[in-house]
């Protein structure tokens, strides 16, 4: 963010890469890591003990960029 006087605006680098519609947009990312990745983290120790993913369940997924069978 930028401020010029009371307003506020993006800064270039986040007009070009967090701006849905532009060439470089790399806000679905963004989003997949605060959805799936970063809380994974708290949760290391348990994916350690189970051996097992904790971002996704591996009972109704493939992978967690496959779609949930249901």
């Amino acid at each position: 963010m930028e401020k010029t006087g009371n307003e506020y605006r993006n800064a270039p680098v986040a007009e070009e890469f967090l701006v849905v519609g532009r060439p470089y947009y790399f806000g679905g990312f963004v989003r997949f890591c605060d959805q799936r990745e970063y809380p994974a983290w708290h949760r290391v120790v348990q994916a350690l003990r189970t051996n097992r993913p904790t971002t996704w369940d591996p009972e109704t997924q493939y992978s967690p960029f496959a779609a949930e069978i249901r």
